[in-house]
């Protein structure tokens, strides 16, 4: 069985920000390339300490 969990961008902060990063930057799947379904919906997220 699989679960999946969606998080809003405001709960990703939150919990970046709780875990001691410093810097977030967020990616939109298309930004990067990611074209059709594979993409779609899709944010990518890197932090920094």
């Amino acid at each position: 069985m699989v679960r999946e969990r969606c998080y809003t961008v405001e709960e990703i902060g939150q919990a970046v920000t709780e875990a001691g990063f410093a810097q977030l930057n967020c990616y939109a799947a298309r930004d990067l390339g990611m074209a059709g379904q594979l993409g779609e919906g899709r944010t990518f997220f890197v932090a920094q300490k």
